[in-house]
């Protein structure tokens, strides 16, 4: 049996359903609101972490650009220091080489000098006093350093000392001092192995006693 409901009651249900689709749609968004509420601080918070990550680095970030700067500067300049000095030793190797040369010549001009180089001679004892004064004279008082440096020097080495620092070469040394080629020989071992007993150091680089005072 077919039942024919009136059409009121279709309506009737109708305003229920639509009322409540209203009621659920009203309490989905209710719900969604709710959640973005809650939501908002945990998401505020995952957005402020990394700004304040960034503030507290900022600092270090800047004083590493400091230093990096810094360095830069440095390695820039080292260049230039570097040259610098290599200019500043060309120059002071000039003036030595220079000085040398001068010295050189105030030693040829010497008479004595001379004539003991051309015709060499035993020296008299005036004779040494005059290449002493001379020595000192032009290497800076160079005995008075020597004796006061290397107090166990004797009479004999300081002359050997003098006569190497003015140029002499062991032959003529052997006729000024009226002495073999070899007891010069001899006597200049002595006179390094008394230097070294008060200064074991010098002529760690293997120096001979010659260039080792010409450079003192």
């Amino acid at each position: 049996m077919n039942i024919q409901w009136p059409s009121g009651i279709f309506y009737f249900k109708s305003i229920l359903s639509d009322s409540n689709n209203k009621e659920y749609i009203r309490s989905f968004q209710d719900q969604q609101t709710g959640q973005q509420k809650d939501q908002e601080p945990e998401q505020t918070s995952q957005i402020s972490q990394p700004e304040q990550q960034n503030k507290s680095l900022a600092p270090a970030n800047q004083e590493l650009q400091e230093q990096i700067e810094t360095n830069w500067k440095k390695l820039k300049e080292t260049p230039l220091r570097t040259q610098h000095i290599q200019e500043l030793t060309t120059e002071m190797l000039l003036l030595k080489e220079r000085e040398q040369k001068l010295t050189g010549q105030l030693i040829a001009i010497h008479p004595l000098m001379n004539e003991l180089r051309n015709s060499p001679r035993f020296m008299r004892p005036e004779d040494l006093a005059v290449l002493r004064k001379l020595t000192d004279d032009i290497y800076q008082d160079f005995t008075s350093r020597l004796n006061s440096r290397f107090t166990n020097l004797t009479d004999v080495d300081i002359q050997l000392c003098i006569l190497i620092k003015l140029g002499f070469s062991i032959s003529q040394i052997a006729i000024l001092t009226a002495i073999s080629p070899t007891s010069v020989s001899q006597q200049k071992s002595r006179t390094k192995k008394r230097i070294q007993q008060q200064e074991p150091d010098c002529f760690a680089e293997g120096e001979t006693l010659d260039l080792w005072l010409r450079k003192f």
